[in-house]
């Protein structure tokens, strides 16, 4: 699979002018997906940070501008152990519509699972919950999913960051 069909890569003076990264910093010590360096051999990390600008589905409107504030954030902090291997894989390239945002999520994560990479997501709606279900559906004989919320988001038929719990339930895995 290539990953760099799948992802925008970041751009490194988008997290905000504020950044200005040194060598003790997280952003500096970690692999970033840029114009000039896209992603490489992903078994040869331990960790892939991917951010999601999705919000389609979600009253909350601008959870899809999450990934790049949070890198805002988290590229000032200190590094963590040079013994982990970190990429950040940019942003999942934006669909037509959502339900495309969760199949393509689920590819790239299967593909991460598959090279034993421990994925975190940035940014987007609850919804794209779904979307990391399918892939954890497919890779693995049975599954675990704990959500924490004020409330139970199910309901209606259709996904969205209201309801995303409803299609997960009807999933055949889950009550094996």
């Amino acid at each position: 699979m290539e990953l760099n069909n799948y992802f925008d890569p970041v751009a490194l003076d988008k997290p905000g002018d504020s950044v200005s990264l040194n060598e003790d910093e997280f952003g500096r010590n970690i692999r970033v997906n840029t114009p000039s360096h896209p992603i490489d051999e992903i078994s040869n990390y331990q960790i892939a940070l991917m951010g999601i600008p999705e919000d389609r589905h979600s009253f909350n409107r601008g959870t899809s501008n999450a990934p790049d504030r949070i890198r805002e954030k988290l590229y000032p902090l200190y590094k963590v152990s040079n013994k982990i291997r970190i990429i950040d894989l940019g942003n999942l390239k934006a669909t037509p519509n959502a339900g495309d945002t969760y199949f393509g999520l689920r590819d790239v994560l299967l593909e991460l699972l598959n090279n034993q990479v421990t994925a975190i997501l940035m940014g987007g709606s609850q919804d794209l919950t779904y979307g990391a279900f399918l892939a954890f559906e497919q890779a693995k004989p049975s599954v675990n999913l704990v959500t924490v919320d004020s409330r139970i988001n199910a309901g209606a038929e259709a996904i969205s960051a209201d309801t995303y719990l409803q299609s997960i339930w009807k999933s055949e895995k889950l009550f094996r």
